[in-house]
């Protein structure tokens, strides 16, 4: 009898264990699970943040923060962020993420390429800014697999706009510039710079 109830609870202790590691597995997954699936990666007009599913803090934290004390809140502001599944592509080996950033102010629309075997993100890029209502990033998806990002500068009170390319692939590698291996100078020195 003794035997039989030992058997028994180790039955029940290796059925929780691989219970347990099951429902681990699903919230993990749950991530891109959040997003809605699309032939195509949206144009600009094409959504409504506000209207997708909000992505909650442990989830950002785990897959969409590089810098900790950045992600959650903004550090120009002191507001909250949150963030909100658009949608995701299927690239086979991996799914390119649309998803939204916002502290109710600015507007953050990002890209991310997410590794379907590794769990993770591979690589982000951000494609549209807009503060306050007014634009000052925007994309074009282009027919050969490339997307164009438009960011406006205010250079000596001129506003100036730059255009860069990136390719339609899990790195967002630059389509329009080599990447040079230099460092490049500062503008101003930090000898030019006054310390209050």
């Amino acid at each position: 009898m003794r035997n039989r109830i030992i058997k028994l609870f180790v039955v029940v202790i290796a059925l929780l264990c691989s219970l347990s590691q099951h429902a681990l597995g699903q919230r993990r997954d749950g991530f891109v699970d959040l997003y809605a699936v699309k032939k195509h990666i949206l144009l600009p007009n094409e959504y409504d943040v506000f209207k997708c599913k909000q992505i909650s803090d442990y989830l950002v934290s785990l897959y969409l923060c590089e810098t900790k004390n950045d992600c959650l809140i903004n550090p120009s502001n002191g507001y909250e962020f949150s963030y909100y599944a658009i949608g995701k592509v299927d690239f086979k080996s991996y799914w390119l993420l649309l998803y939204g950033q916002t502290d109710g102010y600015t507007l953050n629309i990002y890209l991310a390429s997410y590794s379907k075997k590794d769990n993770r993100i591979i690589a982000k890029l951000r494609i549209s800014e807009d503060v306050a209502g007014e634009k000052v990033m925007w994309y074009k998806l282009n027919p050969d697999k490339t997307i164009s990002i438009y960011r406006n500068y205010e250079i000596d009170g001129e506003v100036v706009m730059k255009k860069e390319t990136y390719r339609l692939n899990c790195t967002f590698s630059r389509a329009d510039k080599v990447l040079s291996k230099k460092t490049h100078k500062p503008l101003i020195t930090i000898d030019d710079i006054e310390i209050r």
